[in-house]
């Protein structure tokens, strides 16, 4: 390894500058030998399907000319050649259509071929042949034509260069080299520098003339450093920020007691004690460096959050993907997440937020809880502060068809469980459910009470439950979930989200909703409802009936289950409900059955298949009628009938519950239901035929033995006021019997 010192000179050859200018990635080390990634900056290679291959003699395509210079043999160079033009012939036309939208693009109608230097390392070098389609500024768009892995020997180093390249890559000055970070170079050289115009935010050459070194970066990584001042630093004025005359390219310093903040244009706020020196880079916030908050300011290193002091000390090392400031002892830091932005707004999404003291201690650690995680978040903390960590906060997302209670939603919730520090033993359960639309399990008994008794309340985010309870609890425990609940009341604001604003009985709407009960809280309606028949309302009229809250809906059928559902509101209409003359203009006096529904008409004959399938009426009509002459056309066709059935049965679906359906419908195939058919006929022939005379008829068939094995289907209905009578499969029975 070359180290430099302050007087030493050495220069990155201009041949191997053009021909293979590295501007690499540091990766991983195979083993303990370290690899240096090299690309060409701005190099654009479509790789084109080709893969990795070793190559183990390197003189089958490379040689070393008199000059010294490594070189494709005439063999190879044919074969690649030819391997080129093929490819070109195939695809030129379509890749310069493409490239041709680029600003300024020139192509290359020779397509030259290029050996690029990927990667080397102690062992090995990775190297890799192209052809140039064309340039655009300093973009290069090539095509891979091979992609060689060769062992490191003498000749080869030779061929490529790679004692030169061991130089440059792996020279240190003062501990910077290979892989240092952008702000280890500013802590180290300071920020008196002069940077090469025209480059882009990934790849950067600076040059710090109080060192005499420049220093070529990647991605805000070094990736060689060199000794010496290039010819393009003596046109630049330099970009830190000193003093004197430099004082101009600041757009502006900001005090505080032991350093100062400057923003410097091409990297940003940066603070420097009273000596000049860089400290470390502060995190920008509202057009300015960060405000100090309870004495620390953010700070950022490699796009990491962390925190310093307002003596210049790195208090909490930059380790976070994002933080708030500190307040009342605690920062909120998030690790991971995707950072997106709306207009002027920006937003962490998919992020584990969770919270650390001055100290830099974790005190809840990072968790991604979807919808909910800065709820949780709070919720932790306050339970942090109040039972000084003896209690914890679990969460598990949950499917809303998972709880016993509900039937199917618009999304999934959250458990949030309530558990004992030391033991893990759990004392409550609550679900965090989002406003949505929301169905409960029916319940059969029409005089059962409605099961509100575990609802908590509603927030203007969410929709609380209290589901789980511990058993055989300690007094202490019970103590603590006392406390617990009481907490998380005030948590949730129970006391304001559950105050009753209004509440009437056996009033209707002018839209003819009959109306039982109804109660207002202030973000959610419990209305109690009265649907005649075994009907459904639909949710968009009662959505429109009462806009801007939740809405918790029960209907009340004249006959059948009561059915229970939560309706998101259309927030669209939410002033209406902060219009004080809604209330009068929506609930007037009660109105009869007969006013609100004067066309209805209940259905009095038992549902049948051709209730359920009318299309089948002209196959029925072609099934022979039960009796013992046409047993054996019968037969025959329930065997016709139930191989057509196999090939195409039936099938579970997932029910409209709105339209009366249950949560799962099975839907059968028009096969299946001619089967039952034809098999309820045989049944019938089979149970009103003296055994005697079944048996001169059972000799003439083919078939002797066997049974008879279908699926009996019953049939069931609901009427929807305003969209209509629907039929569903109401049970399935399993049918066999021998002939």
């Amino acid at each position: 390894m070359k180290t430099f010192d302050t007087t030493g000179k050495a220069f990155l050859p201009v041949a191997l500058f053009i021909a293979i200018f590295m501007i690499g990635t540091e990766h991983s080390a195979r083993s303990q030998d370290k690899v240096y990634t090299i690309a060409d900056i701005g190099q654009h290679i479509d790789r084109a399907g080709v893969s990795e291959e070793i190559l183990r003699n390197v003189e089958e395509i490379f040689f070393l000319d008199k000059d010294s210079r490594g070189k494709i043999n005439d063999e190879a160079n044919q074969l690649l050649l030819s391997q080129r033009d093929a490819w070109m012939e195939e695809h030129w036309n379509e890749y310069i259509e493409k490239l041709s939208f680029h600003p300024q693009f020139l192509a290359d109608a020779e397509a030259p071929l290029d050996v690029l230097v990927q990667e080397f390392s102690n062992n090995t070098v990775r190297v890799s042949i192209v052809f140039s389609l064309g340039h655009s500024r300093w973009h290069q768009y090539s095509i891979l034509l091979k992609d060689y892995s060769i062992s490191r020997n003498e000749t080869v180093d030779r061929i490529f260069r790679l004692k030169h390249l061991e130089e440059v890559y792996t020279a240190t000055y003062k501990d910077i080299g290979n892989g240092s970070s952008f702000t280890d170079v500013l802590r180290t050289l300071g920020i008196n520098y002069v940077e090469y115009a025209g480059q882009t935010p990934q790849y950067r050459n600076l040059f710090f003339p109080d060192h005499n070194l420049e220093v070529v970066l990647q991605d805000n990584q070094v990736k060689f450093i060199q000794q010496g001042r290039p010819a393009w630093a003596d046109q630049l004025q330099p970009s830190g920020a000193a003093t004197g005359e430099e004082e101009e390219n600041l757009v502006g310093t900001f005090p505080y007691d032991h350093f100062d903040v400057s923003y410097i244009p091409e990297l940003g706020f940066v603070a420097v004690d009273k000596k000049g020196n860089f400290l470390f880079e502060v995190l920008p916030y509202d057009n300015g460096p960060d405000y100090p908050s309870e004495g620390l300011i953010r700070i950022r290193e490699n796009g990491k959050i962390g925190f310093a002091d307002m003596e210049g000390n790195i208090r909490i090392p930059p380790a976070f993907t994002c933080a708030d400031p500190f307040r009342d002892g605690v920062a909120l830091i998030c690790t991971d997440g995707v950072l997106t932005e709306e207009g002027e707004y920006s937003e962490w999404k998919e992020a584990r937020w969770g919270a650390i003291d001055k100290e830099g201690n974790v005190i809840v650690e990072p968790f991604d809880g979807g919808l909910f995680t800065r709820d949780i978040l709070e919720l932790k903390l306050d339970l942090y502060r109040h039972f000084g960590g003896s209690v914890e906060v679990r969460i598990r997302p949950v499917k809303l068809d998972e709880i016993d209670i509900f039937l199917h939603g618009e999304g999934e919730g959250l458990f949030v469980d309530m558990r004992t520090y030391a033991t893990g033993k759990q004392l409550l359960t609550y679900i965090f459910l989002p406003w949505q639309d929301l169905a409960f399990r029916s319940r059969p008994d029409p005089d059962a009470p409605i099961p509100t008794e575990q609802l908590v309340t509603v927030t203007p985010k969410l929709i609380v439950y209290l589901v789980d309870m511990a058993p055989m609890l300690s007094e202490g425990e019970m103590d603590t979930i006392a406390d617990l609940a009481e907490r998380m009341n005030q948590w949730l604001q129970i006391d304001a989200c559950q105050q009753r604003i209004s509440g009437e009985d056996g009033v209707s709407s002018p839209t003819g909703l009959r109306i039982i009960s109804l109660t207002e809280y202030p973000y959610y309606l419990e209305v109690s409802v009265a649907t005649p028949g075994s009907g459904l309302l639909l949710v968009d009229s009662v959505r429109m009936e009462f806009p801007g809250k939740m809405i918790l809906l029960h209907q009340v059928p004249d006959m059948g289950p009561i059915h229970s559902i939560w309706i998101k509101p259309d927030l669209s209409l939410a002033d209406r409900v902060s219009n004080p003359s809604h209330e009068s203009q929506t609930f007037v006096t009660p109105t009869s059955a007969e006013d609100i529904f004067p066309d209805y008409e209940p259905k009095r004959t038992p549902d049948t298949m051709l209730d359920y399938m009318p299309s089948l009426l002209a196959d029925l009509t072609m099934i022979p009628d039960a009796s013992l002459d046409n047993l054996s056309d019968l037969i025959n066709l329930f065997d016709t009938y139930n191989g057509k059935a196999e090939q195409h049965p039936g099938m579970w679906v997932d029910g409209n519950l709105i339209l009366g359906a249950r949560e799962k419908e099975y839907r059968p195939s028009p096969e299946e239901l001619m089967l039952m058919e034809i098999g309820e006929r045989i049944g019938t022939v089979i149970s009103e035929t003296d055994p005697e005379e079944l048996k001169p008829v059972m000799k003439k068939l083919d078939r002797h033995q066997g049974k008879i094995e279908f699926k009996r289907f019953f049939f069931i209905h609901y009427d929807v006021m305003g969209s209509g009578r629907f039929f569903y499969i109401d049970g399935i029975e399993d049918v066999s019997f021998t002939l």
